[in-house]
């Protein structure tokens, strides 16, 4: 008698356990693991401005603080999204670009789904027209929310002088296996009418004239950037910016210059307001420029 009733106390427990797996996880995505899906694979092909970053792989910088806050590194693991990426696509005829935040979630969808409500999103970017301050869930592992934002007229009038209509363009890609990554195509003024954007909404202000803006830039065609941890406290900056085929001798050293004089403002910057340090070398070879760099103390940071 004793022994039926504790079994069927048993089977009770155990049912109670699965309904609450059950519910835990058709609710919160938080037993099973979503499948890996290069978020960059779920973009516009045609997105000419691509910024990926992969958590897990920052684990280490992090790990400092979450054992000092007793949270067990291995639990924030099995949580964190496979990979994050920012994708703007440019509709220059009709003066936009669109906007994809794309998350590949590991676990917990639901809840990442509502962290652009969370964050407030829109008053951070009030030039951007967010289409919900939710993500959408496209598939288990697959969060989006897409935007768009204007490009100021002035902007895409400098665009058309300068650049012109190009069309069928094959987008750099990521490499993959880096914790940040990104590419800029400029060989159609993307990465001018963001900056142009960006100066009109003062997120931040450039400071030059746009048609000097677009004369800076105009040599320029790709930038791919890679970042990875050296330490809990050091990132390795590794970009290659290429200039376009034509472009002289003197175009490629003037360029160069100026990327000297932008990386040596940013240095300043982060030293003088975050105490981090930012130091490297570049080195020309024909149309390229390729640089290493190691950011320092990015624990002030955090």
């Amino acid at each position: 008698m004793v022994v039926k009733i504790f079994v069927g106390l048993l089977v009770v427990v155990l049912l109670a356990v699965v309904v609450a797996l059950v519910v835990v996880e058709t609710k919160y995505h938080a037993l099973i693991a979503s499948p890996v899906i290069a978020v960059e694979s779920v973009a516009d092909p045609n997105a000419s401005i691509r910024v990926s970053v992969r958590p897990p792989m920052a684990l280490e910088l992090i790990r400092p603080r979450l054992e000092a806050q007793g949270v067990p590194p291995w639990a924030v693991a099995k949580v964190l999204p496979y990979e994050a990426g920012i994708f703007l696509t440019p509709r220059f005829e009709t003066g936009q670009f669109g906007v994809r935040i794309s998350v590949n979630e590991q676990r917990l969808g639901p809840v990442i789904a509502t962290a652009p409500s969370q964050i407030n999103l829109p008053s951070l970017y009030p030039f951007v027209q967010w289409q919900s301050d939710v993500m959408t869930s496209n598939q288990r592992g697959e969060l989006s929310l897409d935007a768009t934002t204007e490009v100021p007229a002035l902007g895409a009038q400098a665009v058309q002088k300068y650049w012109g209509q190009v069309f069928d363009l094959k987008r750099p890609a990521f490499e993959g296996g880096h914790l940040l990554e990104a590419t800029i195509d400029n060989r159609d003024g993307s990465l001018f009418a963001l900056l142009a954007t960006l100066d009109a909404n003062k997120a931040p202000r450039i400071g030059l004239p746009l048609d000097d803006l677009a004369k800076t830039l105009l040599p320029i065609a790709t930038i791919r950037v890679n970042g990875d941890l050296e330490s809990a406290d050091s990132l390795r900056i590794s970009f290659v910016l290429d200039c376009t085929p034509e472009s002289e001798d003197k175009q490629v050293s003037t360029t160069d210059f100026q990327l000297g004089m932008a990386l040596g403002a940013v240095a300043k910057q982060l030293q003088d307001k975050q105490g981090v340090i930012l130091k490297g070398t570049r080195r020309i070879a024909g149309v390229s420029i390729a640089g290493e760099y190691t950011l320092s103390g990015i624990q002030k940071l955090l």
